[in-house]
């Protein structure tokens, strides 16, 4: 990523996260850190309305995400969009226990999720519609190379074990509230606008998802579902 070592990830974000926390919260700040210029007597304007700014931390398979969010008291939206839902049940579970762990006594902040979705009037034209824009968007090619990987099957990606959701807005609900029995997040941000889908379509996945799906969802968390 831009030449940085991939090693280096965890301990940029945190530096990084860090830095933001001080600079929104401080009205003036002295800091030196490892992997970008010192500041002296910084001030950001315009200043956060709020006093704790809405800030999350985003996360993966990985720990140290869970251990920064937990650390600094933030909620945590976990990129779910590129493997099996099972495979992040340990993710959600290591924050609620960490947090308890902790010793922490405010409540556990919020958890989220995020899925690419596409929803049509019926089952078989959301996947006639979506499967090849999908298939462009999962073959990876390396910059440089001729070679692409090949896209997974698209039943398997957008069935009951798959990471997408594609279907009629019956179905959709239905595993958005499988998801949500899952992972116990009240946070889903859904990806409509992806692949290249041409514009009328992705306008009217995204009338009918605020239609039909939203309003039967929206009970599942405190801001159950955000389309984007």
């Amino acid at each position: 990523m831009l030449g940085q070592p991939p090693e280096s990830k965890a301990a940029r974000k945190r530096e990084n996260t860090e830095l933001l926390i001080r600079l929104w919260t401080e009205e003036r700040v002295t800091w030196q850190g490892e992997f970008r210029p010192p500041l002296t007597e910084v001030t950001v304007q315009p200043r956060p309305s709020q006093s704790a700014p809405p800030l999350w931390i985003s996360g993966g398979v990985g720990s140290e995400s869970v251990h920064l969010a937990v650390e600094h008291g933030l909620p945590l939206v976990v990129g779910t969009t590129a493997r099996e839902p099972r495979t992040f049940v340990p993710v959600f579970d290591a924050y609620r226990t960490l947090w308890q762990e902790s010793g922490r006594t405010d409540p556990p902040g919020r958890l989220g999720a995020a899925s690419h979705v596409f929803v049509a009037e019926s089952s078989q034209r959301a996947r006639s519609v979506w499967a090849s824009y999908m298939n462009n968007y999962l073959t990876v090619k390396k910059p440089g190379s001729t070679h692409s990987t090949t896209p997974p099957d698209f039943g398997t990606y957008i069935g009951d074990n798959g990471p997408a959701i594609c279907g009629s807005p019956a179905e959709v609900v239905d595993k958005l509230g499988r998801l949500h029995e899952l992972w116990g997040h009240d946070l889903h941000l859904l990806a409509i606008d992806v692949g290249g889908i041409p514009y009328a379509e992705v306008q009217a996945a995204t009338e009918l998802t605020a239609a039909e799906v939203l309003p039967q969802v929206a009970v599942l968390g405190s801001q159950a579902v955000t389309g984007a």
